[in-house]
């Protein structure tokens, strides 16, 4: 008869029987079972309930850092950027408004034209009397030259 089955180290290479057996796997891979005195199955008992409350304490305290985690990223999220943040993505935008400025005149314009301006292709290119494809082209090519600048 066995104690009530409890989690184990995978490490653990003995099982703990009521009636003051200890069953391991011997080197050969065959089952042993040797009976111990009771003070030696006290001790063997302790030992097993102190592991137990140890990967207890070990889960709790993992959990309890998980949820935390979880907590702070939902509070960060809600609330503003982090410094770090607001300064990376002011670089960024710092570079990607100086590689705009680099592009050829007409470029230029058709770009902002397009993503500041919100226009479509189509007014944009009844605004300059040419065609739709031709302003698609010239926007694609400037997106090309300045993700090459910026190597993305």
């Amino acid at each position: 008869m066995n104690l009530p089955k409890r989690r184990k180290v995978k490490d653990n290479p003995y099982t703990l029987e009521v009636d003051h057996l200890l069953t391991f796997i011997d080197s050969r891979g065959n089952k042993q079972s040797i009976k111990i005195s009771d003070e030696l199955y006290k001790e063997f008992n302790q030992f097993e309930l102190d592991t137990i409350k140890e990967m207890n304490e070990y889960d709790r305290h993992l959990v309890s850092y998980e949820y935390c985690d979880e907590i702070l990223y939902h509070k960060v999220k809600g609330q503003q950027k982090l410094l770090e943040d607001i300064v990376l993505e002011k670089i960024v935008y710092e570079r990607l408004y100086q590689e705009i400025e680099k592009l050829p005149e007409v470029q230029k314009k058709r770009l902002k034209l397009y993503y500041f301006e919100e226009m479509t292709l189509e007014e944009i290119a009844q605004i300059e009397n040419c065609t739709k494809m031709a302003i698609k082209f010239s926007i694609n090519a400037g997106l090309k030259r300045i993700l090459k600048n910026l190597k993305f």
